[in-house]
């Protein structure tokens, strides 16, 4: 029997979002922002996730430098 639209999502989800270690984000992009990430990802010869992950991760690297003590403690919603 052929699988429904509901079942054929659900086993794309499953295969995508693997784990548990990814999430959905949806959101919109002014179309020149999304050549931008293509064309940086195509350079960097990986994918856009990869890409946006590796910006996050270069640009919370350089706030949290910048913090000590308790503001470091608010950035990451300890107190």
């Amino acid at each position: 029997m052929a699988l429904t639209n509901a079942e054929k999502q659900a086993r794309y989800r499953e295969r995508h979002l693997g784990n548990g270690t990814k999430t959905w984000g949806h959101f919109f992009l002014e179309a020149t922002t999304k050549a931008k990430l293509l064309r940086l990802a195509h350079h960097r010869n990986c994918s856009v996730p990869a890409l946006i992950g590796d910006l996050a991760a270069s640009a919370e690297r350089r706030v949290t430098a910048q913090l000590s003590g308790k503001a470091l403690k608010r950035y990451y919603g300890e107190e």
